[in-house]
């Protein structure tokens, strides 16, 4: 067999060799090319599996109550004792079944509608969501399940692979909610472990979720990969997201909180090569510009502006690379600092080394990646401010306004896009730049007095974008007033570029007045829950009495 891939693991959680669950993880993955067992014919298949939203969506209240006895004398047979974290074993009693039910079924919550909180309700739909007891009753779970499995790899009811002559079979791995099967791929093997799966649902009720499950096998071709799945019922999983039906400040978000945390784990452990970052990164940046695989689109902004930080000009997406480099700096120093380590006893023994990139002595991963980009970013000569009692679209329009990389018709025009005429569609006076759209065009100049007159200012003349940007900084206003100053000038903006694009692809006639009404809405119900000024009242605002 070639290409094995071997899962190592040490744990110093719960229950058997199988498991890798918080506390004290240290997974090592590495590929292989030796053979596991030479009796072992087919190819292995992993199928991937994992429970419906961890705990949360399960019935615990029912189910505990309804079959918990059972399932704990199923538990005590199949698992015996399991020790939890201290050095006495503790085995499932009826003290403990009274204290989780009794959490369970104590619990009392409020919502709040339209700022007012409801009369207290008990939940019916067992623990909450993210409740610090889901991860505890997981693992008493996930413990009957690891017995199971384990008394049929000893019955021979599943065949695992063996990992060497002597080595031990595996079967199963546990991580949090996700739980990987391993063994030969032959149909009676997957047949067996979709009656164990079933049995394990009978009782205990946790059912498992197909929509999430994949299969995963080597050496074998998509056809036969295709009959497994269906064996399994599992549904080939679709991306979530669409690209095209969010907003830039919403693929910013589930790029920081979605994209940049999937290869965390791994680039902990390896250092990606070359092609392996440019790959991703292409990811990340068709996914940001709204392209697809089967169709680009305009990258208006240099990919590595919009990686660096806030402070350097862009965007905060931060770089792959220096991702990948800086976790696994921390592996050099764990190995200098963790004296009493066996993975760290087996090397040369070294001084003790001090932390000296920021004022804490301990190493941090932040203060690295902030070390490196001091050292290969540079501040540009303007620097956009940014402001969060806007929407974060707002602020990035307002972004690459500043750069000047939006489509307007004479940048279009530069990229070879015929785009007929050039001149301005709003006023029809000159060519349509994103100085003129926003400072010199006349329906934008009749929007920024309105502004003026409304904030009781004096008249706006501006010069480029920049001093448009800047106005809050000349206003001499009281500095929380500046700032909602501020945000109505992005707000402006925002508004006079979707003004502009309905007159362009709906024909939608331009009216000042729309506009600036546009603006005083939005930037009412900005600041109102924005801020927390959630007693700002809509005549106040009118009068600008913030």
């Amino acid at each position: 067999m070639r290409g094995r891939h071997i899962l190592s693991l040490e744990s110093r959680s719960v229950g058997s060799k199988f498991r890798a669950f918080p506390p004290g993880v240290r997974i090592v993955s590495r590929a292989s090319s030796e053979t596991f067992s030479s009796d072992s014919h087919g190819t292995e298949v992993g199928v991937v599996v994992q429970e419906t939203g961890s705990i949360d969506p399960v019935k615990w209240q029912r189910h505990w109550r309804l079959k918990f006895p059972g399932f704990v004398e199923f538990v005590e047979a199949e698992c015996g004792n399991f020790r939890f974290s201290g050095p006495a074993d503790l085995a499932v009693s009826t003290k403990l079944r009274k204290w989780v039910l009794a959490i369970l079924s104590a619990g009392r919550s409020s919502v709040l509608v339209n700022g007012s909180p409801t009369p207290e309700f008990s939940y019916s739909r067992g623990l909450r969501q993210g409740d610090p007891l889901s991860p505890f009753l997981f693992i008493l779970a996930m413990e009957a399940l690891s017995g199971v499995m384990k008394r049929a790899t000893d019955e021979g009811i599943f065949r695992g692979l063996q990992c060497g002559w002597n080595g031990p079979t595996l079967s199963h791995l546990f991580y949090a909610d996700d739980v990987v099967f391993v063994g030969e791929w032959v149909g009676e093997n997957a047949r067996n472990l979709c009656r164990l799966l079933r049995c394990f649902y009978l009782v205990s009720g946790l059912k498992i979720n197909l929509a999430k499950c994949e299969v995963f096998g080597t050496c074998v071709n998509q056809v036969e990969k295709q009959e497994m799945a269906d064996m399994f019922r599992c549904r080939k999983r679709l991306s979530t997201w669409r690209a095209k039906t969010l907003s830039f400040g919403g693929r910013a978000v589930a790029l920081k909180s979605v994209m940049n945390s999937l290869p965390t784990y791994y680039f902990s452990l390896f250092r990606a090569s070359d092609g392996v970052i440019k790959k991703l990164e292409r990811l990340r940046r068709v996914f940001f510009w709204g392209g697809t695989e089967d169709k680009m689109k305009i990258n208006w902004v240099a990919w590595e502006r919009v990686m660096a930080p806030k402070e350097y000009g862009g965007l905060g997406f931060g770089s792959l690379r220096d991702i990948n480099s800086t976790l696994l700096v921390r592996w050099w120093w764990r190995f200098k600092g963790e004296r009493e380590g066996l993975w760290r006893r087996l090397g040369y023994g070294l001084d003790r080394t001090c932390w000296s990139i920021n004022d804490s002595s301990d190493f941090s991963v932040a203060g690295l990646k902030q070390k490196i980009q001091e050292l290969t970013q540079s501040i540009p000569n303007y620097r956009f401010v940014w402001n969060n009692w806007v929407p974060r679209k707002v602020e990035i329009l307002a972004w690459r306004i500043e750069l000047e990389r939006i489509p307007v018709m004479t940048l279009l025009a530069k990229r070879n896009i015929d785009v007929g005429s050039v001149s301005c569609p709003m006023c029809g006076d000159m060519d349509e730049s994103v100085e003129h759209l926003f400072v010199s065009c006349g329906v934008a100049h009749l929007v920024w007095q309105a502004i003026s007159s409304w904030c009781r200012i004096p008249s706006i003349f501006a010069l480029d974008i920049h001093d448009l940007l800047d106005l809050y900084k000349l206003t001499n206003l009281p500095k929380r007033k500046a700032k909602i100053f501020h945000a109505i000038c992005l707000g402006s903006i925002w508004c006079l570029w979707n003004a502009r694009n309905d007159l362009v692809f709906n024909g939608k006639p331009i009216m000042v007045e729309s506009i600036v009404g546009e603006i005083k809405t939005l930037g009412y119900l900005w600041i109102k829950h924005r801020s927390g000024e959630t007693s700002l009242l809509w005549e106040d605002w009118c009068l600008f009495k913030v």
